[in-house]
């Protein structure tokens, strides 16, 4: 509390972290006769807190953030914001996820219920932007409902003026703005929400002689703090709201309490498995030959002992005696050009595991490993993202028909203010976006999969021909199982994924090319034998295709492309 400027009797506040401590500072010891709440030393000479905490907030809202955004960089923080998309009282959704009002003497485990009827959101565009909001207004009606605990504990008749707000969710403007108005109060948002650790520079900073007491030091802080003011409409609504919050919490107490001990069981589970993976066996010496960066050496530092030796850097590759020598007393070797083979595996006792960081382990002797018992790991997609990226670009490339518009500017003879070629650009050269276009994907493997979530954000429909994925993997990813015809009738635009095998040699034909949408275009970065390229020349100078953009060629380097190959990247 010394860091969130709490240190005066009658101030409260809250630490909005893991759980959300609400704390009554005061000038006695106060102790509930119930036995509900803790009783503690305030670091201020002479001062108590009284607490009573609100639960595990900050695991709950982490939790829920992580379900409905697993993809943006920050889900708690683009939780938070998306409720303040919504209003008061969420359209009608109660939730109590995250919170409690603190009984000492009956702790148990944190359970949640989010009550909602389907009809009251049914046509709203903004469903989720409500679900978080209650999700958020329970959280506060909790700091309330603690809050008023430690009131009456404490014999407290009137309303504190202020509330200090400090901790991981102090961030948030939404939260701090809801809490003031469940409230009715200013609340005063910390200058950092490290308000432990300022907590502990204040202490500091009075030790070395910067602060007389610390009381100095935290009303120093304190005058930094930002207020944030409740709206007095919004205020009345949230008092209304906040007795039927707490009319559905305590008629729900009984199926709470049932539901923790159903839940505990599988929570023990969770916990004990998680401890187990806590506790590492060994730890095991390391050596790295294969490029890595920082944020994979700290993680393999954090399981043993890893020596870094890039390949690149050293210019040198191991095998046969120097690959033995270098192994010494490794248990673990992470590889990417270095020959292990079967000579040096017969004289690697201490050898556990090879780890290959390639698509496949070709530099690895895979049947010695086995025999030998040393369990061969690679990384199969490992330029997925790499691949997926380049394939977006083509496609962006192909639908604004940038390599003719950049030919075009090349030519010579246009000058500055040239009319009439900028007339002929316009007539020729106008593009299309990928926006809500239909896209077909042969092949659903790595790469596949990371280009669809690239596309996502296009709005684009997406298309995918794999007979060696299921449906509802498919489905899973946001996009739709097709058949070949389907797929290739459809797509403004197609990109191979597949593996070669005798099946897919030459698939993408006269015929399938015949399939295709007129004016589609044909991206590859898979392979080049999945392509008949004399039949795709002929379906670009023909123009029956927009448009082609190839990254593998049946013969590379491939040569110059000639105009043989119009629309051709």
């Amino acid at each position: 509390m010394l860091g969130a400027g709490a240190v005066t009797p009658g101030q409260v506040g809250a630490i909005g972290g893991t759980t959300v401590p609400v704390q009554l500072v005061l000038d006695r010891p106060v102790v509930d006769p119930d036995e509900r709440l803790w009783t503690g030393c305030h670091v201020l000479a002479d001062r108590w807190v009284l607490e009573s905490n609100a639960g595990a907030m900050g695991e709950a809202l982490d939790w829920f953030a992580r379900i409905l955004h697993p993809d943006a960089a920050h889900p708690v923080a683009h939780f938070l914001a998306e409720a303040g998309l919504s209003e008061p009282g969420a359209a009608g959704i109660l939730s109590t996820l995250g919170t409690g009002v603190m009984n000492a003497r009956k702790l148990r485990l944190p359970t949640g219920t989010i009550t909602l009827s389907h009809l009251s959101t049914a046509h709203d565009p903004h469903r989720r932007s409500h679900l978080e909001r209650a999700v958020v207004d329970g959280m506060a009606y909790a700091v309330r409902a603690n809050l008023e605990q430690l009131r009456d504990v404490a014999a407290t008749q009137s309303s504190p003026a202020t509330f200090s707000l400090g901790g991981g969710m102090s961030r948030s403007a939404v939260f701090a703005q809801v809490l003031s108005d469940v409230l009715g109060v200013p609340v005063e948002v910390g200058a950092t929400p490290e308000s432990t650790a300022l907590g502990a520079a204040l202490c500091a900073g009075v030790a070395v002689g910067v602060f007389a007491d610390l009381a100095e030091g935290a009303q120093r802080f304190r005058g930094q703090a930002r207020a944030v003011l409740p709206d007095k409409q919004r205020a009345r609504a949230y008092d209304e709201f906040y007795g039927g919050w707490q009319q559905l919490r305590a008629a729900g107490a009984d199926a709470e309490t049932l539901a923790s001990q159903l839940i505990l069981p599988s929570a023990l589970k969770a916990m004990s498995a998680s401890a187990a993976r806590s506790r590492p066996a060994l730890r095991p010496r390391i050596l790295v030959t294969a490029d890595m960066d920082d944020d994979g050496l700290a993680a393999l530092r954090a399981l043993g002992d890893a020596e870094y030796a890039s390949f690149r850097t050293a210019m040198r590759l191991l095998t046969g005696p120097s690959l033995v020598e270098a192994l010494a007393g490794v248990q673990v070797f992470i590889t990417e050009v270095d020959v292990v083979d079967a000579d040096a595996i017969r004289q690697l006792p201490e050898l556990r595991v090879v780890a290959a960081c390639r698509g496949n382990a070709v530099n690895v002797d895979l049947a010695a490993c086995t025999a030998f018992g040393i369990p061969v790991l690679y990384a199969p997609g490992r330029n997925a993202d790499a691949v997926a990226d380049l394939t977006v670009a083509f496609l962006l490339m192909l639908a604004r028909r940038l390599p003719t518009a950049s030919a075009f500017l090349h030519q010579p003879g246009i000058a500055a203010g040239d009319m009439g070629r900028m007339g002929q650009a316009f007539a020729g050269l106008q593009g299309r976006e990928l926006w809500h276009k239909t896209i077909g994907l042969v092949g659903f493997g790595a790469v596949g999969r990371a280009v669809t979530r690239r596309l996502r954000a296009f709005g684009a429909r997406v298309l995918v021909f794999d007979p060696y994925v299921d449906a509802e993997q498919i489905v899973l990813a946001d996009a739709e199982p097709a058949s070949l015809d389907e797929l290739l009738e459809n797509s403004e635009f197609v990109s191979l994924h597949a593996a070669v095998s005798e099946q897919s040699r030459g698939m993408i034909g006269a015929a399938a090319l015949a399939r295709m949408r007129p004016g589609s275009c044909l991206v590859n970065t898979a392979r080049a034998a999945l392509v008949d390229e004399a039949a795709l020349a002929d379906a670009l100078r023909s123009g029956h295709l927009g448009g082609a953009a190839l990254d593998v060629f049946s013969v590379e380097p491939r040569g110059r492309i000639t105009r043989c190959w119009p629309s051709t990247m």
